[in-house]
């Protein structure tokens, strides 16, 4: 029997920018795309990212408990100054709402660096988040091929 899936994902990509909001001293808006790559045996010569909270705008759809278990996700990774580490927060969080149904969301993440010291980079991370459309599997149907054994 074979069974055939196609699923559309709508991604969307924006330029690299960098944003200082006039509200929120050191707030910088790196898509993922903008941070360069490091090698990982470098680790010893950057600096830890330590996300201290995060905060949602827009997205109200993800339920509470995903919601927590995303932070939780966020706050435990291992992170670095000079990796893709924006890149991974956007994916995490991109993963959550494609897991509820939401195939065209659209996240931008926001840090703003709150204190740097010997454990590392502090930020508060705010995520931006477009749901778009919710999709539903209405019906899978099972059709046996020409080719499926008799």
């Amino acid at each position: 029997m074979r069974v055939g899936v196609s699923l559309l994902f709508a991604l969307a990509w924006s330029t690299c920018s960098t944003v200082s909001s006039p509200l929120r001293a050191q707030t910088t808006t790196l898509p993922s795309r903008c941070i360069a790559q490091t090698d990982p045996d470098e680790e010893a010569d950057r600096r830890r990212v330590i996300i201290q909270d995060v905060s949602f705008d827009g997205g109200a759809s993800l339920p509470e408990a995903d919601r927590v278990q995303l932070v939780s996700s966020l706050r435990q990774e291992k992170l670095y100054d000079q990796t893709r580490w924006i890149d991974r927060i956007e994916e995490l969080a991109r993963d959550a709402w494609l897991n509820e149904g939401y195939f065209q969301i659209k996240v931008t993440p926001e840090a703003q660096i709150l204190s740097v010291d010997a454990e590392g980079q502090h930020v508060f991370v705010t995520l931006h988040i477009d749901e778009g459309n919710k999709f539903w599997l209405k019906e899978i149907r099972f059709q046996k091929g020409d080719d499926a054994p008799k």
